[in-house]
């Protein structure tokens, strides 16, 4: 089995931290905002092993924005957009899921 590089760009990891942000100041609950930051990044660190078995993203806006070959995996109501170069994926954003349709 392929093993990949998992590299995160700043801005993923700006997108990241203002979602933990939003959850532990909106809601005041920054337990319930750090287990979700730690699932985000596990499902992220879990790309080392399946990232390539996902298709490319047939949507447009994010084949402009991010190349013809991104990719795209959920978690809960977020998308996380990367790109695979050789052996190493770059997780380019996270986003809300429902801002896709919005592109």
């Amino acid at each position: 089995m392929k093993k990949y590089n998992v590299f995160i760009t700043s801005n993923a990891i700006e997108d990241i931290e203002d979602v933990f942000n939003y959850i532990a100041l909106t809601f005041k609950a920054p337990l319930t905002a750090k287990r979700f930051r730690d699932g985000l990044y596990r499902e992220i660190i879990g790309l080392s092993v399946y990232a390539g078995a996902i298709s490319v993203s047939h949507n447009k806006s994010i084949q402009d924005l991010y190349g013809l070959g991104a990719r795209r995996i959920n978690y809960k109501k977020l998308a996380i957009i990367y790109i695979i170069d050789g052996n190493d994926v770059f997780v380019e954003r996270i986003i809300r899921a429902e801002a896709i349709k919005e592109l």
